[in-house]
């Protein structure tokens, strides 16, 4: 896998199938974006075959701060809410392993029956350092803040007289990364990539500068591990993988087909970052240590 950073010169913007209409309440903000988004990015900045549909790899979506590299948590890992709301506080993590011993698919919604503390509840989706990844015994993290919640007011064009449409008001909901932070993402190749250039991201054509990772970060190795954790979204097109899934939740994305230039595409369903699978299903996973 090759290795690049974004830096993003802007807010971005990721929304999954939520139409932008007047009177709907803000869109909820998908981030980490499905890799399709990425790989259009990619796709386009590369200068690819724009008549074939783009078919970059993407191996990881990951926060890079500093040095230190961080995914989104394992949906098998637990903690306290009430700990979680302590300032700077060092949070336990629970393993599903450690309270359920069967072979069987684990709840990522509280309350969950087989654990007597009613307040713990699953941190998917949380971004915590990825070397937590390889530590087996007992763990905790520390619950940081990556970006900041901007709301945007957005208005309709009519694209044939260039005006303003009436009625069409929508709001937004963008992300703004906190200065030093940025995005690494995994690609299996170049695709007329550069050392280092620009590219648009997510809707509204947002730019970031990429940079390609001289020393790429070390993913951790989970040893003989039973379970393996997603570091990007994985598509949920295959009836076969639900089988594999240990600890998931899904989210589904919908939109404009930009290449044909009319008409919607299809929705997919999409396992989020941080899904856990029995089974090593895609390029997109590693070893979960126990």
């Amino acid at each position: 896998m090759i290795w690049y950073e974004l830096t993003p010169f802007d807010t971005l913007f990721f929304r999954g199938s939520i139409p932008l209409e007047a009177g709907l309440p803000v869109s909820d903000i998908l981030f980490p974006p499905p890799p399709s988004v990425i790989a259009g990015a990619i796709w386009t900045a590369g200068k690819q075959d724009f008549s074939a549909p783009p078919n970059v790899k993407v191996g990881a979506i990951l926060l890079k701060q500093g040095e230190q590299y961080y995914a989104q948590a394992p949906y098998s890992w637990y903690a306290s809410s009430r700990k979680e709301k302590e300032k700077n506080a060092l949070i336990p993590i629970t393993r599903a392993k450690e309270f359920n011993d069967a072979n069987a698919i684990c709840s990522v919604s509280a309350p969950i029956s087989w654990i007597e503390d009613k307040d713990i509840k699953s941190i998917g989706g949380q971004w915590i350092k990825i070397d937590l990844f390889s530590k087996s015994g007992e763990n905790s993290y520390k619950k940081e803040a990556f970006f900041d919640e901007e709301d945007r007011i957005g208005i309709g064009i009519d694209s044939k007289r260039g005006i303003v449409e009436e009625g069409k008001l929508f709001m937004a909901r963008h992300i703004r990364l906190r200065n030093g932070v940025t995005i690494a993402i995994a690609i299996d190749k170049e695709y007329g990539l550069g050392e280092k250039g620009t590219l648009r991201l997510g809707g509204e054509g947002r730019s970031c500068g990429y940079q390609k990772i001289k020393t790429p970060p070390s993913l951790p190795s989970g040893g003989d591990s039973k379970y393996f954790v997603s570091l990007a979204p994985i598509l949920c097109d295959n009836e076969a993988l639900l089988s594999k899934v240990f600890a998931a939740k899904t989210f589904v994305v919908a939109g404009w087909d930009m290449r044909k230039g009319k008409g919607h595409k299809d929705s997919q369903t999409w396992f989020c970052a941080g899904s856990v699978f029995t089974e090593k299903i895609g390029d997109q996973l590693i070893a979960l240590a126990q």
